[in-house]
């Protein structure tokens, strides 16, 4: 039986039910437009657990999280920085992160 996860103030019953949630995030407003609100809290909190085990050199300063589509990809969210760069970063990655602690 699978455990259940935390992302943030959110808990979901299984990893379906998180990346489900992921998905009606990516796909509530258009490409390419900024998060706000609760939206951009969850998405934080999910960037963060890949963050700190990928980015633990540098503190990255964000100032955005943004839906975009990606080439390689397709829909994703990334993380603008205050120098303009764009960090994506996966969905599936930071929820396997997560079950695999568990």
């Amino acid at each position: 039986m699978q455990k259940g996860i935390t992302i943030g103030r959110w808990d979901f019953p299984n990893r379906q039910a998180a990346l489900n949630h992921c998905r009606a995030i990516l796909y509530s407003d258009h490409l390419s437009t900024r998060l706000e609100g609760e939206n951009a809290e969850f998405v934080d909190a999910l960037f963060h657990i890949q963050a700190d085990e990928k980015f633990t050199r540098t503190e990255l300063n964000i100032v955005g999280f943004y839906r975009n589509m990606h080439r390689l990809t397709g829909a994703c969210f990334f993380a603008l920085t205050s120098d303009g760069e764009k960090v994506y970063f996966s969905i599936k990655k930071s929820i396997d992160l997560l079950t695999w602690k568990t």
